[in-house]
């Protein structure tokens, strides 16, 4: 079995490419070194719109904004904190 994180000297062919593309459905991103001495990862496209949207956790809020049950409350609790009578210049 591939290590997911195994590197990879070049992408030089499509067969080569398309061994990269299963390692990545069965074990994840796939590192690549290149050989000018950087680095790629392939990952799955889902997992790249996911990553790209600018609708990151939008979706969720708007889940829970729309829950049907009216004695849900969404609001965070607060609650008063002491205050210290610690100076941060004491030391000086």
């Amino acid at each position: 079995m591939v290590h997911p994180h195994e590197q990879v000297d070049e992408v030089n062919d499509s067969t080569r490419f398309g061994e990269i593309v299963r390692r990545l459905r069965v074990n994840g991103p796939q590192h690549i070194s290149l050989r000018d001495g950087g680095e790629v990862v392939v990952i799955d496209a889902e997992e790249y719109r996911k990553l790209k949207s600018k609708e990151t956790g939008v979706l969720l809020i708007n889940a829970l904004r729309s829950c049907p049950d009216p004695d849900v409350d969404l609001a965070p609790e607060r609650s008063v904190m002491p205050i210290s009578d610690v100076s941060p210049f004491s030391d000086l």
